[in-house]
């Protein structure tokens, strides 16, 4: 994560993924429907590609979009084990 950037309030879409700790593409969708705003650095706007690899979201629009969209966690919930039986060799 840009140093500059996050000091600057602003991340990148790979950087922003990381602090949410999701994948770029979870990032691009919800920026696509709309969930995230996001901003484009106006010097890069001819090319597609560019505009891609340049667009920044706002940290504080990242945490508001966590804060609206993401489940909060049951205090005391257990994870169901899915994997089976699990066999202790000792």
């Amino acid at each position: 994560m840009s140093a500059e950037g996050k000091a600057r309030g602003w991340l990148s879409v790979a950087d922003a993924a990381r602090y949410a700790s999701v994948a770029e593409q979870i990032i691009r969708v919800a920026v696509a429907s709309g969930e995230l705003p996001a901003y484009e650095r106006p010097a890069l706007r001819e090319r597609d590609s560019a505009l891609r690899r340049n667009m920044r979201v706002s940290i504080a629009d990242v945490d508001t979009w966590v804060r609206d969209t993401w489940k909060p966690a049951e205090v005391g919930a257990r994870v169901r084990d899915t994997r089976g039986p699990v066999e202790v060799v000792v």
